[in-house]
């Protein structure tokens, strides 16, 4: 982990050094000053650069910026392999919602030189019912061109575009959950592989590369939120709880209001809030 600009520090990685790049970079949609829109041909060049040939570029986002995203890689849309939508527990921008659907969902785009390197997740499902005619105790009744007992009886299931994780209310404002960013690591790398995370924010990911055993590489400006992201991976590391924000952090935490057709953090980060959050490094730390 390193404190620094990410661009910066991404051109001191060497060539071919990071097999998955996960990463939640700022989406242009607050107007905080942290929430500025980096320099994506630079990062391109550099990720094409650090990444090995089959490393596989993974970043959530939301629209207008999923659509700046997509364009911005230098070989168009060839390089964008798929989409996955992120359902939420809780919708956003409640003062809209008379005057556009409320949002409960976020992009997350894959970008690969060739086919993604991909292993599916696959989730419990219900066995083939026989009353249907379709699969059933490893008989594949009535389907044409298909002998019987043809069929693997399972109840797996592969997964589908669009995924569920509630949201966590945690230490950075637009935190995402570990489960998601496990799931994602889980799908487009392998153990011992090296993820990197541009934009590290309070570690989720760091945390979740440590939890299913890769290596890791993350990088952050704010250094009150690179001491809890050191923290949170040090105890997943060691296969502790991870820890969470008092409720005095909570309640100090920037919120969201509506402004202008979207969304503004009020005031940034307020003086309340840098109070309480360097309290909470002490905490943690």
């Amino acid at each position: 982990m390193t404190k620094g600009d990410c661009l910066a520090q991404l051109k001191k990685l060497p060539d071919a050094s990071v097999d998955l790049v996960l990463t939640d970079l700022p989406y242009g949609t607050t107007g905080c000053k942290w929430d500025t829109v980096i320099d994506l041909a630079t990062m391109w060049r550099e990720l094409y650069r650090v990444g090995t040939p089959e490393c596989v570029f993974v970043f959530t986002a939301q629209s207008p910026f999923t659509f700046v995203l997509a364009q911005s890689n230098p070989y168009g849309l060839k390089h964008l392999r798929h989409t996955i939508v992120w359902e939420k527990s809780n919708g956003t921008n409640p003062l809209l919602a008379k005057r556009q659907p409320m949002k409960v969902h976020e992009d997350i785009l894959v970008f690969c030189r060739k086919q993604a390197r991909y292993n599916p997740q696959m989730i419990a499902g219900k066995p083939f019912s026989t009353s249907t005619g379709k699969f059933t105790g490893g008989q594949a009744g009535g389907m044409a061109g298909m002998p019987r007992n043809a069929a693997e009886n399972t109840s797996t299931r592969y997964p589908r575009s669009v995924q569920f994780f509630s949201w966590e209310r945690g230490w950075h404002p637009t935190q995402k959950p570990v489960a998601l960013m496990e799931w994602l690591i889980k799908t487009y790398s392998n153990p011992e592989h090296t993820v990197l995370d541009l934009t590290m924010g309070s570690g989720t990911t760091g945390v979740a590369a440590a939890r299913t055993g890769r290596n890791f590489i993350g990088f952050e400006l704010d250094a009150q939120y690179m001491a809890i992201a050191r923290r949170r991976i040090r105890c997943a590391q060691k296969g502790k709880a991870d820890p969470q924000p008092t409720q005095a952090y909570r309640q100090a935490r920037p919120r969201m209001e509506t402004v202008r057709g979207g969304a503004k953090l009020l005031s940034g980060r307020s003086k309340r809030t840098t109070t309480a959050l360097r309290k909470e490094v002490r905490h943690v730390a």
